[in-house]
């Protein structure tokens, strides 16, 4: 949904350690012409783009997939995301549209060395109650689950593995943490959280914080 500019500029970013929002008006302000140069060319060698905006049909969207694969000798294709493959389309059933997709997504990957990495958008959840501890409100985790991903029940059906991301709701409504929790693992059979993540403000790296203090749950307040 961002512009391919601003998507390469996160991954130099990534790269120098320096978090986007520091230098995408002026990225020399911030880091040494050589190093960026550096960069740049790091990210040409790793990563690939195929820009689109919607509209796109299960032949043309395969066919962008094979040209990823063979020609740019991708190892992984992260797809971002599903219900933007639709979008402008005439079909109005999008739950018809993402069993088609799916199932041709899930048909190639059986069959090819490639891995697709497809982003699904969940259902809005409502943010509960904040427990209050000695009069002050403590943070919350909105817990996910694979049948909140919207749009069909294709999207667990086909996926080999299916990865939450979890935000944990502050009171001040500063950003919180994020944790990554594995809904289904057909591969390896184990199930829950994988990670506990906080992004370093300097860098935009996202760092380990599994051993933060660990606040209450909703489960916490039954």
């Amino acid at each position: 949904e961002e512009e391919l500019q601003e998507t390469a500029l996160r991954i130099i970013g990534r790269k120098v350690k320096i978090n986007y929002n520091k230098f995408k008006f002026n990225p020399l302000a911030h880091v040494a012409e050589e190093v960026f140069k550096e960069a740049y060319a790091w990210s040409s060698d790793k990563v690939s783009f195929i820009d689109h905006f919607g509209s796109l049909t299960c032949e043309v969207l395969l066919n962008k997939i094979k040209h990823l694969e063979h020609v740019e000798q991708c190892d992984f294709i992260f797809l971002d995301h599903l219900s933007m493959i639709f979008s402008g389309s005439q079909e109005k059933d999008e739950r018809r549209l993402i069993d088609n997709v799916m199932t041709e997504l899930a048909a190639y990957v059986a069959t090819s060395n490639v891995g697709i990495i497809a982003v699904s958008h969940m259902k809005r959840k409502q943010v509960p109650p904040f427990p209050i501890v000695n009069g002050e409100k403590q943070p919350v985790w909105i817990e996910v689950s694979k049948e909140d991903m919207r749009g069909s029940g294709a999207l667990e059906q086909l996926s080999w593995i299916v990865i939450g991301v979890e935000p944990e709701i502050m009171p001040d409504r500063t950003r919180g943490r994020v944790r990554i929790v594995i809904l289904k693992n057909r591969v390896w059979s184990k199930l829950g959280v994988a990670d506990v993540l906080k992004q370093d403000y300097d860098t935009g790296l996202l760092l380990d914080a599994s051993d933060d203090e660990e606040p209450f749950t909703t489960d916490s307040m039954q």
